[in-house]
């Protein structure tokens, strides 16, 4: 059912009266939930978010969308999501935003949930947000979350943004108990003073799976994830080649994230203040300095990301025989070949 836009009515018309007004909110209540289009329905994503309700859901056509200021769905469970996938479709930050300190390329802020999705967007050149009366404390290069906002973001590509001034989560940014589900996402080249990828603060526990987290930087810590007094499950996610002075960071002794069935490439975590991640079931090479507790990793003296042929030298004898390997060519195919040493073989620890 193709819902009857106000705006169809010409701000002119001296028949839009309260009462019109009144008989289209009684009407909407009405209708099933709707699906509008952009550009076919609304001109831009915010016209569109401005007049979704809860259940609604924003498809958003192909191209190189710029916005001035955060898209910010102000609590309604609605979905927006691209027509075409992330590969051709692109929201970014205008350079500079219409408002100084609202940078970052979508905003959560009014207690969102898991209803409120966000799926099939590359996400870039965010800036990042500061907080009211907090000032100087900026974060959320491209997404911010706050107020224990927790919506999902789903097979995005969050790359090239930064936390103005070089502050917390160069790609996104949870604090205020926010616990977004991130999923199917990449975070790539985003940059930071701390989290270059993702920071997490004051007992923020976002779930992030089946995410490549690659080539993210920091000036000071975790190129990749910051997990402060904070407690993200991460699964199944690929986290390589991201540069700094540490690459995942937990700090606190409320911090004891999760790093289950992950693949660290030139990355490893580090800990202080009496924080306790769990690296369990994780393939780990070269290695790196890890802390916490470890269970079933495979790492260290093998190569990994191997297949078996006629290569380079004996990797050492593990169950089955001594064998050989050489490396993936690509250091970006992270999957392993067949017959790699490093299959089915959790039982070699750290």
């Amino acid at each position: 059912m193709r819902r009857i836009k106000a705006m169809e009515v010409s701000k002119g018309n001296l028949l839009f009266l309260p009462s019109t007004l009144l008989f289209l909110a009684l009407l909407r209540l009405c209708t099933a939930a709707a699906i509008i289009r952009v550009p076919e329905d609304q001109p831009t994503i915010h016209d569109a978010v401005t007049l979704a309700q809860d259940g609604d859901t924003v498809i958003v056509g192909p191209g190189d969308w710029v916005i001035e200021a955060p898209i910010t769905p102000w609590g309604k469970a609605i979905k927006i999501k691209s027509a075409q996938g992330p590969q051709l479709t692109t929201i970014a930050m205008s350079e500079p935003p219409a408002v100084l300190g609202r940078g970052c390329v979508m905003l959560f802020e009014s207690g969102e949930g898991p209803n409120t999705v966000i799926d099939g967007f590359t996400i870039m050149n965010g800036y990042g947000f500061e907080r009211k009366g907090q000032e100087g404390f900026w974060g959320g290069g491209a997404i911010a979350c706050f107020r224990g906002s927790s919506p999902t973001i789903r097979n995005c590509i969050i790359k090239l943004n930064s936390a103005v001034y070089g502050q917390w989560g160069g790609g996104v940014l949870c604090v205020d108990s926010s616990s977004p589900h991130i999923e199917g996402c990449s975070f790539l080249d985003n940059l930071a003073d701390r989290g270059g990828a993702i920071a997490c603060l004051q007992n923020s526990s976002p779930v992030i799976e089946r995410c490549f987290i690659l080539g993210n930087a920091c000036r000071f810590q975790a190129a990749a994830i910051l997990c402060s007094d904070s407690s993200p499950t991460v699964v199944n996610c690929v986290i390589a080649g991201n540069r700094g002075r540490t690459d995942v960071q937990a700090q606190g002794p409320n911090a004891a994230p999760s790093f289950i069935n992950c693949t660290f490439f030139q990355n490893g975590v580090s800990c202080t203040n009496q924080a306790n991640p769990l690296i369990k079931n994780c393939l780990i090479w070269p290695h790196r300095t890890f802390c916490g507790r470890f269970e079933d990793n495979f790492t260290g003296l093998y190569p990994i990301f191997v297949r078996v042929g006629d290569y380079s030298g004996s990797i050492g004898s593990l169950p089955g025989g001594p064998q050989r390997a050489r490396l993936i060519k690509d250091p970006g195919d992270y999957h392993l070949r067949p017959y790699s040493p490093a299959i089915d073989l959790s039982l070699i620890h750290i």
